[in-house]
C-alpha cells in the first residue's frame, strides 16, 4: 500500500498532459490551439501561484465544456493549492474531492466509449491517485486501498503510451525507479513486489531526464521529482540542488517549491542563501509560517551566531506547528537539530540530548 502512495504522490500535484491530448481523443476542442493555450496558461498559473488566473481558466472550461474533465480538475487542484494543507472537515476539502469525482466520472464516461482513450486514461489516473493522496493524508486508510484497486492498470496502460505522448515519460520514469528503489530501501516491501511488472532505476532516471528536457505539462513534477532522487538518493548533491534551484527561478511564487529549495540548502551548508529565499517565502498559512520561522531560525543560527534569536524562531515554528497538524514534520530534523545546537550551547546536556535523539528518528524515517 505505502508503495502505490509513494509512487503516486506526483499526481496530485501536478497537472499533467490531460491538458492538451495529441489526438482527436475526447472531443475536437481539446486539440485546438485555444484549448492548448488556456490550458497551458491554467497549468502555469497554478505552479505559480496565479490562483486568480487559475479561477479565470477553470471557469472557462467548466462554462464552455461541461462534459469534459479540464475545467474541474483544475478547480480541484487550485483549490488544493490555495488552501495548502487542507483540514479534511473544511468546506474547501469538501469542495476538493467533490470535484475530482466530477473529473473522474466524466472520464470514466469516455472511457466507456474507448476504453483506449489517452485523455480518458490519464484523467481517471490523476483523480483516483489525488484521492488516495488525501485519504492517506488523513490515515483513512480503508477508502485509500479501495481507492487503489484500479490505479495500477491505468498506471501501465500510461506507460505503455510513452511512446506516443511525451508527457507519459514522467509516470514511467517514476515507475521504474521507485518499483526497484522501494524494496531495496525497506525489504518487508519485497514479497509484494512479485505482483508488480519489474522496473528499471537507470531507466526511470533516464525517462525522467527526457521529461525535464522535453515535457510542457509534467515539467515541474519531473524537475521536482528528479531533482530529490539525485539529492536524497542517489546522492549526487550537485544535481539536486542546480534543479532545486532552477525550479524557484522559474516558479518565484510558489512556496512549496522554495521551502524544498531551503531544505537542501541547508543540507548543503549553504546558509547564506536562506534569508533571501525566506525573505520571498508566501507566509499565508501556518504550514509556510512555519517553514519560514524554522529556516531564519537556522540562518541566525549559522550565520549571525545568533543563538537566542535562533532560539525565539524556534520556538516561534513550534507554537504554530501546533495549527499545522503535522504537516510541517518534513522539516523537523532542522527543528530539532537547531534546538539541540541551542542547549548544547547552553550547557544543558540533558535537552541536547532530548533534541539530538528526536532528530535522528526524522533523520531515520
Amino acid at each position: 500500500m505505502k508503495f502505490f502512495i509513494v509512487l503516486l504522490q506526483f499526481i496530485y500535484l501536478c497537472l499533467l498532459s490531460q491538458l492538451y491530448a495529441q489526438e482527436r481523443t475526447l472531443s475536437q476542442f481539446s486539440i485546438s490551439q485555444e484549448y492548448y493555450s488556456k490550458a497551458k496558461a491554467g497549468t502555469r498559473a497554478i505552479y505559480g501561484w496565479n490562483f486568480e488566473k487559475a479561477e479565470e481558466i477553470e471557469s472557462y472550461f467548466i462554462t464552455n465544456h461541461p462534459t469534459h474533465p479540464t475545467g474541474y480538475f483544475i478547480k480541484s487542484m487550485r483549490i488544493y493549492w490555495q488552501n495548502y494543507p487542507l483540514d479534511d472537515e473544511s468546506k474547501e476539502y469538501e469542495s476538493h474531492m467533490r470535484l475530482l469525482k466530477k473529473s473522474y466520472d466524466l472520464a470514466a464516461e469516455i472511457s466507456k466509449r474507448d476504453s483506449k482513450n489517452k485523455d480518458a486514461v490519464l484523467f481517471k489516473l490523476l483523480t483516483k491517485s489525488a484521492m488516495i493522496r488525501n485519504y492517506d493524508a488523513y490515515n483513512k486508510t480503508m477508502k485509500a486501498v479501495g481507492a487503489s484497486r484500479e490505479i495500477y492498470k491505468l498506471m501501465m496502460k500510461a506507460i505503455d503510451m510513452k511512446d506516443d505522448y511525451i508527457e507519459f515519460y514522467f509516470p514511467s520514469g517514476l515507475y521504474n525507479y521507485y518499483r526497484e528503489y522501494y524494496p531495496e530501501a525497506y525489504p518487508i516491501y519485497k514479497p509484494f513486489m512479485f505482483f508488480f511488472r519489474s522496473g528499471d532505476k537507470a531507466l526511470g532516471i533516464k525517462e525522467l531526464n527526457i521529461a525535464v528536457k522535453k515535457a510542457v505539462f509534467t515539467y515541474p513534477e519531473a524537475v521536482s521529482y528528479l531533482a530529490k532522487i539525485y539529492f536524497y538518493i542517489e546522492e549526487d548533491k550537485e544535481k539536486g540542488i542546480v534543479l532545486l534551484n532552477k525550479l524557484d527561478r522559474n516558479y518565484p511564487n510558489n512556496s512549496y517549491f522554495k521551502l524544498d529549495y531551503l531544505n537542501a540548502l541547508v543540507e548543503m551548508k549553504d546558509y547564506e542563501k536562506i534569508k533571501k529565499v525566506t525573505d520571498n517565502l508566501y507566509d499565508g498559512s501556518p504550514y509556510y509560517q512555519m517553514g519560514i520561522a524554522i529556516f531564519q531560525g537556522v540562518y541566525q543560527q549559522k550565520v549571525n551566531k545568533d543563538q537566542a534569536s535562533a532560539k525565539s524562531y524556534y520556538d516561534t515554528a513550534m507554537e504554530i506547528d501546533k495549527k499545522t497538524r503535522g504537516f510541517g514534520k518534513r522539516y523537523y530534523f532542522h527543528l530539532y537539530k537547531g534546538l539541540a545546537d541551542y542547549w548544547q550551547s547552553e550547557g544543558n546536556l540533558e535537552k541536547e540530548a532530548y533534541f539530538r535523539k528526536k532528530a535522528k528518528k526524522i533523520k531515520d524515517d
